[in-house]
C-alpha cells in the first residue's frame, strides 16, 4: 500500500513527542508557575500589617497550594 505507516515507528515518535512536552512543561512551566504564585502571595502579604497568625497561615497555605496545583 502506498500510504502504509509503520506502527512501531509511529509509536516511537509519539513517545518521543510526549517526553519532550513533559520536559518542557516541567523545565519551563514549573518555574513560571512558581514565579506567578510568588507574586500573588507577595501582593497578598503586602496588604497584611502586623498580624503574625495570618501571615504564617497564608505562607503555609500558599506553599501547599502551589505544590498541589503544580502536581495536577
Amino acid at each position: 500500500m502506498l500510504c502504509e505507516i509503520d506502527t512501531e515507528t509511529w509509536s516511537i515518535w509519539y513517545v518521543m513527542w510526549r517526553i519532550t512536552l513533559m520536559f518542557l512543561q516541567i523545565a519551563i512551566g514549573g518555574p513560571i508557575f512558581g514565579w506567578m504564585m510568588a507574586k500573588i502571595i507577595i501582593f497578598c502579604l503586602s496588604r497584611i500589617f502586623n498580624d503574625a497568625v495570618v501571615e504564617i497561615t497564608l505562607t503555609l497555605v500558599a506553599a501547599y497550594l502551589t505544590y498541589f496545583i503544580g502536581k495536577l
